[in-house]
């Protein structure tokens, strides 16, 4: 019975942890992927949004590297490589890898690159950033690499609006989420693991009177 127990609470850690370990994607009404929540970044869980925008206007005041959730290179491309990873895939909720075309902010069939910001250049205007470049692997736009993540600077007064083929993606820490069921399930197995080898001393040691 202790075997089958503990058979069942691992399973219940596994399937807890195969929930958390999967992004929320936000996709709009037009099938559209927005952004994700409870994107795992190394330890963290984070939330983002793909925004056209300026800088000063997404991450007021752009001013130093304050403004930004990653403030190195290797946090901002463990980021960027964790959508890659996570978020812009093929799946039931869209063909998001091959169709850059549906992701918010890029209007390219071939290349869409996802800007993720961690400092302001030095001696230029703008800030540096690591962007996430995608591109169809069928047809793959001239001069562009194939899906990684590459090193980039833009301008702090670039509007990508009029840029077409290139989004921010501003991050936020994810919310801690309450205890779900399979969490009072776990919690609950556990107890009863813990307690029943006492409470079957217990009962022997009382039936000797």
């Amino acid at each position: 019975m202790k075997t089958i127990l503990l058979s069942c609470l691992l399973g219940l850690y596994a399937a807890l942890a195969n929930v958390q370990a999967a992004p929320i994607l936000q996709v709009n009404t037009f099938g559209v992927l927005t952004g994700a929540k409870d994107v795992m970044v190394g330890a963290k869980r984070y939330d983002v949004e793909f925004l056209d925008g300026s800088c000063v206007e997404l991450f007021s005041p752009c001013k130093s590297s304050t403004a930004f959730v990653f403030r190195t290179r290797e946090e901002a491309a463990a980021a960027s490589a964790a959508l890659l990873e996570s978020v812009l895939l093929n799946g039931p909720s869209g063909m998001f890898l091959s169709i850059p075309s549906l992701i918010a902010g890029c209007s390219f069939s071939d290349v869409c690159n996802l800007a993720t910001p961690f400092g302001i250049g030095v001696g230029v205007e703008g800030f540096n950033g690591v962007l996430v470049t995608f591109s169809n692997r069928v047809s793959l736009k001239v001069g562009f690499p194939s899906n990684g993540v590459v090193d980039g600077e833009l301008s702090a007064s670039l509007d990508t609006w009029a840029a077409s083929s290139v989004v921010y993606a501003r991050w936020s820490s994810a919310p801690i989420p309450e205890p779900g069921i399979i969490w009072w399930l776990a919690i609950a197995a556990t107890a009863l693991l813990l307690v029943r080898p006492r409470t079957c001393a217990a009962l022997r040691f009382a039936s000797l009177f």
